[in-house]
């Protein structure tokens, strides 16, 4: 006898009964289905560093001369209405480096300046609004105007 034939006779009492179907269903819903199928995300985190590599920024600008000459002329005629009581009332140009990749971003701020620091050499301001503070390094500071004599 061959082995099937064998097996045939062996398992004959339940060969020919029906596929027992459970009493309670347990299918998936679409959204796990789905998610069996989904991608495999092979490289974690690559979606993110292709995004941050296509982020621009703006390599820092270094002032010519004549630039830094202006910027001084104007942080001296700020220091002498700040010394008779004034606060006067400016807009500021300035460079914010970028914490993740080389170079950053140029912002401006207006507000009232509250203090000029020549030892930390920074200039403390409120920004429109007067609430909060802006400090900027001497350094980061790309162009400066004063709007009002406050």
């Amino acid at each position: 006898m061959k082995p099937e034939e064998q097996a045939e006779k062996t398992y004959a009492d339940i060969l020919l009964l029906p596929y027992p179907k459970s009493k309670r269903p347990t299918y998936l819903s679409l959204r796990e289905r789905a998610a069996q199928f989904a991608p495999f995300a092979a490289l974690a985190g690559y979606e993110e560093m292709v995004q941050e590599e296509a982020r621009l920024t703006e390599p820092e600008k270094e002032l010519s001369e004549w630039e830094l000459q202006l910027l001084d002329g104007t942080l001296h005629q700020m220091e002498e209405q700040m010394k008779e009581g004034r606060k006067p009332q400016v807009r500021v140009d300035y460079f914010v480096r970028d914490l993740r990749k080389p170079g950053g971003s140029r912002e401006t701020a207006e507000g009232m300046v509250k203090e000029m620091d020549p030892v930390f050499r920074r200039l403390i301001l409120f920004e429109k609004g007067g609430t909060d503070l802006l400090v900027l390094p001497f350094s980061d500071i790309l162009n400066m105007e004063i709007l009002s004599e406050g």
